[in-house]
């Protein structure tokens, strides 16, 4: 699935460097709906540098070679939609990505003064409302999540890794299944959202998998709620959310009941943002009859960011760590720096460099892992 290794599609949108305030534009117009487009086109020349307990590592990834070109991403989105003489806004949004032509989200919705219903594939309440370190990066370090096709700073770190350096975990629990979600209207800054899916994987099927050979989790709910405001003159966001499961399984092995839990806050001012995440993955991905002690491990991410005029540096830190019931714990550790220009509206080019390592991996004593990339990065979009 495509979120496995990128960050979904709305906190993505709210990190990404946005390369100028291009708007979305109009399709056309019918008797029933109004038809606008946005999307945009990522193009990159990147660098990487694996090892694994000190020792070069080339078989994937063109580790190799050591250099690439990718296109990681390119995305169109529709939205449909009109209103009743009641005011209420009803339709739907689809987005198609183009790097392989595959569907992404696609949810109706109904919307008003009560709030907003979606249904479809499409993000969960507490990964939309998530706010944190990930707010505070307009480039591509993958502070948030994905690192666009380099699975060495993503994946190679061995067990629990996306779980223990990525701030859009929720979307390695559920993604883009089926779901029915609620969204509040914001009251004095705050704003309350739920969602709900019978089975992960769902998307785009009807989700009645069951019994031997299952992978993944059933009647998956998240509650969140987050808070944006002014204080003493700087801008201030707040969220927290919990995710919640009665059976999780892999490959028709039973794993343990979870609850995940999330914080996070972005202050900025002055052309300043701050932001901090701090999660725990409660049992997630640990099996029934597991060695005691054993969890889904913990997360904790600080971003920081300085905007003057078209120019954007950033950085951020984050780390996790992992207890497999062994008398070794695993620690993973990321860290990147960026700088992004806006050349013209709806272009930017961006430029970062990433480094990931994992050590004591899945508990054993002396393992690691430890990658590093540079990826220059040009971006269109509208």
């Amino acid at each position: 699935m495509k979120k496995t290794l990128l960050s979904s599609t709305a906190l993505a949108g709210a990190v990404m460097f946005a390369a100028g305030a291009a708007s979305a534009g109009s399709v056309g117009t019918k008797d029933t709906m109004t038809v606008t487009m946005d999307g945009y086109h990522v193009f990159q020349m990147r660098t990487l540098d694996v090892s694994k307990n000190d020792t070069p590592n080339t078989s994937s990834d063109d580790r190799g070679r050591g250099y690439s070109f990718s296109t990681p991403e390119g995305e169109f989105g529709f939205t449909a939609q009109a209103k009743t003489e009641g005011g209420i806004t009803y339709g739907f949004r689809t987005e198609i990505g183009t790097e392989a032509i595959s569907s992404d989200e696609l949810y109706g919705f109904i919307k008003g003064d009560f709030g907003q219903v979606q249904f479809g594939n499409q993000d969960g309440a507490a990964n939309m409302m998530n706010v944190g370190a990930g707010q505070a990066n307009k480039t591509y370090q993958g502070v948030i999540g994905g690192t666009f096709g380099l699975s060495a700073l993503d994946a190679e770190g061995g067990a629990g890794n996306a779980g223990l350096i990525r701030q859009d975990f929720e979307q390695s629990i559920y993604g883009d299944a089926n779901k029915v979600i609620y969204l509040s209207p914001r009251f004095s800054g705050f704003q309350i959202g739920a969602s709900w899916t019978p089975q992960t994987g769902s998307e785009g099927s009807d989700g009645f998998n069951d019994g031997a050979g299952l992978t993944g989790s059933e009647n998956v709910g998240d509650v969140a709620v987050n808070y944006v405001g002014e204080m003493q003159g700087a801008s201030v966001k707040v969220s927290a959310s919990t995710i919640f499961s009665d059976d999780q399984e892999a490959a028709g092995v039973d794993m343990e009941d979870y609850t995940v839990t999330a914080v996070g806050a972005v202050v900025s001012m002055s052309g300043f943002t701050v932001g901090a995440s701090y999660r725990n993955n409660g049992d997630f991905g640990v099996a029934r009859g597991a060695v005691a002690g054993s969890d889904g491990g913990s997360y904790v991410g600080i971003g920081a960011m300085y905007e003057m005029g078209p120019w954007v540096f950033n950085g951020h830190v984050a780390r996790g760590k992992q207890d497999f019931g062994t008398a070794t714990e695993q620690s993973n550790s990321r860290f990147g720096v960026g700088v992004g220009y806006t050349v013209a509206p709806g272009w930017g080019v961006m430029l970062d460099y990433l480094d990931a390592s994992a050590n004591n991996i899945a508990g054993a004593a002396n393992t690691d892992s430890d990658a590093s990339a540079i990826i220059f990065s040009n971006k269109f979009s509208f």
